[in-house]
This record gives structure tokens, sequence and C-alpha cells, in this order.
């Protein structure tokens, strides 16, 4: 799998690219496509590698490097903190008002998106994500490499950066 997260001047994330490898995943059981998928999004909130050693025990988060994808099949409490601290949590008040809103929005067969109203993300510049070629991630500098992936960081047209991690099939 490869993700490419692209970041503005600010460093924050403006979008993720996830790619996978139907070669080798079209071939692979249904726990090692869950991993792969659930790793390399996980890239795309910005999660890091947990571990990069297959050879040892495994921490059960999707973003471990790992031979046996089926003890790796979603993130852990840890991951979930992780993304806590990089965009907040909802608190419980707010959720149940979402969830009641929502509950009512279903009942009447109404949105509860109201266009006359903004939203927090209504001024932000969506730009389409420019698709790149799979191994353009190599144009980049190494910012980390072991025996079972790397991780790339390129510039991006917007000042920004692009970074790509990179997860190489047993195969490779």
């Amino acid at each position: 799998g490869l993700n490419e997260v692209y970041y503005d001047d600010k460093g924050y994330i403006t979008y993720s690219v996830a790619k996978m490898n139907e070669n080798y995943l079209s071939n692979a059981k249904t726990e090692e496509r869950q991993y792969v998928m659930c790793h390399e999004l996980g890239h795309g909130f910005g999660l890091p590698h947990r571990d990069e050693s297959v050879h040892n025990v495994d921490l059960g988060t999707c973003l471990d490097y790992t031979h046996r994808p089926e003890a790796n099949q979603h993130p852990d409490s840890v991951d979930y903190e992780n993304l806590a601290s990089l965009y907040g949590v909802v608190p419980k008040t707010r959720k149940l008002l979402l969830r009641n809103k929502h509950a009512i929005s279903n009942n009447n067969n109404n949105s509860i998106h109201n266009p006359s109203k903004k939203s927090p993300g209504d001024n932000i510049n969506q730009q389409e994500p420019k698709i790149t070629h799979l191994n353009s991630f190599r144009d980049g500098r190494i910012l980390h490499q072991t025996d079972n992936g790397a991780v790339y960081e390129r510039d991006a047209e917007n000042g920004g950066k692009i970074v790509s991690y990179v997860i190489y099939s047993k195969d490779t």
C-alpha cells in the first residue's frame, strides 16, 4: 500500500490519496487487505507508524508492521488518542445533540443541512486531488526507511509538502 498525504504551507493536511496494489492484494487474504487499508487510511489522518519491525510482538494496531495482519486489524486506543490530540474530541453533549438532530431529520425526511447557514469548512479552498503516478513518491527525499517500508517527502506546488508512506509487499 501507499498513502500520499498533502500538507499545506502551514503543515495542515489538505487531502490524502491512498493507493493499494491491486495485483498483490487480489490474491491476499481478507485480513491482509483489511490491514493494508486500515494502515494506509491511518496515515491519511496523520497517524505515524507505531512499530516498524515485523519480528517482534504485535501491538494489535494496524499502524504496526507485521507478518500477522489478523492480529492488527484496527486502530487501537493509542491511535485514537493520537487522533484526539491532532483533531480534538467532540464533547458528549455535542454528540448527543448531533445524534438527536439526525434522528429528527430522518423522521421528517428533511436534511439537517441548511444551505443558507455557513459551515466551518465553507471557506476552505477545495481543490481536486492531483493523482500522481504510483511510483512518483520515489522522486522525493527518503525521510525514513526499513526493510518493510519507507517514508518519502517531496515539495508540493502550493508550497506545502507531500509525504508518502509505503509498505513493501512480502514479494518485493
